[in-house]
């Protein structure tokens, strides 16, 4: 009897072409792609009976897919998540995620748009002998979103059985053995969630070493690899290894003979491993992630570039800080600008712009301790070139040193019309512009947070009771460990173990209970996003307590501790605002909504310019009682173009984003508080925004 398939229903909206590829042998490697609200593109590597491999692709690419590759015939695809919903100006619901499993129990990433992250900071609370109340500090990052991972193939022989270690925090150690002709035998200590997990393939025999990594503090970069077939043997394998770290070190196994390849992806970490085995390895393939996934991003701001328009554009984009700056001149331009910069512990050197000339200027910024603050400069037309060029440049630091005037300055006098960056010793962390043969415009990034707190922190109120004495840890870079102490009624204890750059710094509150218990969080890689308490007031004590804690974490984990009894309050994200403005009014807005316990994240409406967006996140209590603002009129139409907006709360009003003309509007009802809104948008402009409310 041959095989026998079922057709599941399709999922989704009702819009678009319907396509159906029908039914092969498996699923090789499936590419997705994306916009900022949904899946816009999706293709597939099929293998057919004798082994042809067939290619379906459908939608529409808007930035490079990503690709999830299953070694098929040992693996196949078992099960798909996703989601579906209406997005903004489609009007049927849409694709906006999707998750592939497998059958080695291997998962995808998360291919679609990603939600806001949180991550909690401090604690602060009320006690005395026992915990009365809790709050906490948190920070907006993007520590919560699923980084991709980069599967790079295996090379070398094509015997052999498959393996695949699959994608771990980090590689702690590498054990090698080797012969004359081969390696023969690895072994891999991977670091998963603070735990060492150890996995092993291939024969033992030979020669054996050890290479041991200062994780999660150093990583592998890339490997080098040989291959060759041996007189001796009959298959292809594996001849030597080169492993390089980001600390700088090298550690060689084997023998180089044979063909080379090296498993490298720029600006990666080494996660795992997989390839093929026999009595020997075979073939070597690796896992990368993004370097900084453990890292939160710092927030900047784009300022626009000033100068001319012509030449070509280009931008180096954000980095840690400056390092060096290289600048040309000739006659009475500025004719070449070169930036190195800082990324984690790694030297960046960036692109040239503008004409090379044998000499050039240099500057070097003396980093970690010293950054750039400020840019100042000049613009103007010159002989020969039909659009105004940079004619001058200089640069202050947080060290209060600046650099020579690079560019003519005949006698002291600036040559064009004179501009500057600055806003209040901010950290200029990155630069983009234009050029062709001399640099015809120069902007900045600014970090928009001081170096001492990168990321904008909310204090949620403490809840409980309202007796003891009030304590406040305050805000620190992560959290580390936390322990609990308890009886049969209540929390009786808490001390928090808190990360502080490369320090730890614990702090204690209330009084150790009969049952000790500990929950640790692995800070590099996991942080806790979210803490669910009850509180109640136990028959044998006069005082409302907390009774009950409940933990979770960015990786999904979960701690428990004490009894769920009384009342339950949640302490997390609260609603946030997002604006985006462009030189015209509102470009860009998105609403974070609070639905039961949980947030729900609206859609991304317009785009978001090079002017950057703004965040109203909302405290405890606090809600949406009116908008108002000014739009101005579009001939023949039913609706006009929204130039700015103001949101006003129960606790406050925000500032007016946007221009201040036009014909006003405003929405506020007594009695009411805002809970949702609706409107008008292109890709790029905001033209109505109109509110929805409902009462107390």
């Amino acid at each position: 009897m041959g095989k026998m398939y079922r057709k599941l229903a399709l999922r989704g909206g009702e819009g678009g072409r319907e396509w159906d590829d029908d039914v092969y042998e498996g699923v090789k490697k499936v590419y997705v792609g994306q916009d900022l609200s949904r899946i816009t593109y999706i293709k597939f590597e099929y293998v057919k009976e004798d082994g042809e491999v067939v290619t379906r692709e459908y939608g529409t690419i808007t930035q490079d897919p990503r690709e999830f590759i299953i070694e098929y015939p040992d693996e196949h695809i078992t099960a798909v998540e996703g989601s579906y919903n209406k997005v903004a100006l489609i009007a049927t619901e849409v694709i906006t995620s999707l998750v592939f499993k497998t059958s080695k129990g291997r998962t995808s990433p998360t291919f679609g748009p990603n939600l806001f992250g949180v991550k909690i900071v401090g604690f602060h609370g009320r006690s005395d002998n026992a915990i009365d109340a809790l709050g906490v500090y948190l920070v907006l990052d993007s520590l919560t979103t699923p980084f991709p991972l980069y599967k790079l193939d295996a090379q070398g022989g094509t015997e052999g059985r498959v393996w695949d270690d699959g994608s771990f925090d980090g590689v702690r150690a590498v054990r090698v053995c080797q012969d004359d002709h081969r390696i023969t035998y690895l072994e891999f200590e991977y670091d998963k969630g603070g735990k060492s997990e150890k996995l092993h393939h291939g024969v033992k025999g030979g020669t054996s070493s050890e290479f041991v990594l200062d994780c999660p503090n150093e990583y592998i970069k890339s490997v080098e690899v040989t291959y060759d077939e041996p007189k001796l043997f009959q298959n292809t394998v594996i001849t030597s290894l080169t492993f390089q770290t980001s600390s700088g070190r090298t550690s060689f196994f084997g023998y180089k003979v044979g063909k080379k390849f090296v498993l490298e992806q720029k600006d990666h970490r080494l996660v795992g491993f997989h390839g093929k085995e026999g009595d020997a390895i075979d073939a070597l393939g690796a896992y990368f992630a993004p370097i900084q996934a453990p890292t939160p991003l710092i927030p900047t701001k784009k300022l626009p570039s000033v100068g001319g328009n012509g030449g070509v554009k280009w931008d180096d984009g954000v980095f840690d800080g400056v390092r060096k700056i290289s600048i040309g001149q000739c006659y009475d331009v500025v004719s070449y600008v070169k930036f190195d910069y800082i990324k984690g512990t790694e030297l960046v050197s960036g692109d040239e712009h503008g004409e090379t000339l044998p000499e050039a200027s240099e500057f070097v910024i003396e980093y970690p301790d010293e950054h750039i603050t400020a840019v100042e400069g000049s613009h103007n037309k010159v002989a020969l070139i039909a659009t105004e060029v940079i004619t001058s440049l200089v640069f202050k630091t947080s060290k209060g040193r600046t650099s020579p005037t690079f560019g003519p300055n005949l006698f002291g006098v600036v040559n064009g019309t004179k501009f500057k960056f600055e806003d209040e010793g901010k950290k200029i962390v990155g630069f983009h512009g234009r050029s062709d043969k001399a640099v015809d415009a120069l902007g900045v990034y600014l970090e928009l947070d001081s170096l001492t707190t990168p990321f904008p922190i909310y204090k949620l109120e403490a809840q409980g009771g309202k007796e003891g004495s009030v304590w406040d840890d305050g805000c620190f870079d992560g959290v580390r460990t936390v322990r609990v102490g308890q009886d049969d009624c209540r929390i009786t204890y808490l001390e928090f173990e808190y990360v502080k750059g490369a320090r730890f710094e614990t702090r204690h509150h209330g009084v150790k209970g009969e049952t000790q218990s500990e929950f640790v969080v692995n800070f590099m890689n996991e942080h806790i996003t979210l803490v669910e308490a009850t509180y109640d007031n136990p028959k044998l004590f006069r005082n409302t307590v907390i009774t009950s804690l409940k933990f979770e974490t960015s990786r999904g984990r979960t701690a428990i501790f004490g009894y769920e009894v009384g009342k339950k309050f949640v302490l997390g994200q609260n609603g946030k605002i997002k604006i985006g403005l462009y030189e015209e009014g509102i470009a860009f807005v998105k609403f974070v909504y609070i639905k039961g316990n949980g947030l729900v994240t609206g859609d991304d409406h317009g785009k978001i310019t090079s002017l950057g967006a703004e965040e109203i996140v909302l405290e405890n209590g606090e809600y949406l009682t009116g908008i108002e603002g000014y739009y101005r009129p579009i001939p023949r139409a039913p609706f006009g173009k929204t130039v700015s907006i103001k949101f006003k709360t129960n606790k406050r009003e925000t500032p007016l984003y946007g221009l201040d003309s036009g014909e006003k509007y405003s929405f506020e009802e007594k009695g009411h508080k805002i809970t949702g809104f609706h409107g008008r948008a292109t890709t790029d402009v905001i033209y109505s925004i109109e509110a929805i409310s409902r009462p107390f």
